[in-house]
């Protein structure tokens, strides 16, 4: 994805459908509270601050619907300038033998999961990560991979669910 422009995100007007929604938490923790997740749309970070998300996913069809995900932290977040990605909000190392997870969601129902903080890094369009991603104004996206519950070891996903574009500031560091 880095270097490359953003791909075309399709989310039906409406919520009779399985979405992603996204929230954040400024801080170091991620954000323990509940009164500390906040939409990210118009958000400032601080220079050297990190963003904790809370990846929220809603059943809004009619029927129950299961999901796996994947057990390694999966949430991507583009970081893009033009529309082009050019960095990454990196989540902290996860464990890569964690098990996939299966999300079990009542129709009308949302699943939430708060991951830990993670730090907003430059990105080569060979995926390697460099800096810290400079200050300034960017757009945000959120994909969540995800699985058929019957699916055996998955090679990749066979679907994704998309949030965004969010904007989102990060502010000059202290002099």
């Amino acid at each position: 994805m880095c270097g490359k422009p953003v791909p075309q995100i399709l989310d039906p007007e409406g919520s009779a459908d399985l979405h992603l929604e996204v929230l954040g938490s400024i801080g170091a923790d991620g954000g323990t509270g509940a009164s500390a997740w906040l939409p990210i749309d118009g958000t400032t970070v601080p220079a050297g601050q990190s963003l904790g998300v809370a990846a929220r996913i809603i059943n809004g069809t009619r029927v129950d619907v299961s999901a796996k995900v994947p057990g390694q932290a999966s949430l991507k977040g583009y970081m893009t300038r033009d529309g082009v990605v050019v960095g990454m909000l990196q989540q902290p190392s996860s464990d890569p033998a964690s098990a996939d997870r299966l999300l079990a969601m009542p129709a009308g129902q949302q699943v939430t999961e708060h991951l830990e903080g993670g730090q907003f890094v430059t990105c080569e369009p060979d995926g390697n990560t460099a800096a810290s991603l400079p200050a300034g104004d960017y757009l945000i996206y959120f994909e969540q991979p995800i699985w058929h519950p019957d699916a055996a070891e998955a090679v990749g996903p066979h679907a994704s669910i998309a949030a965004g574009p969010y904007s989102l500031t990060i502010a000059p560091g202290q002099p």
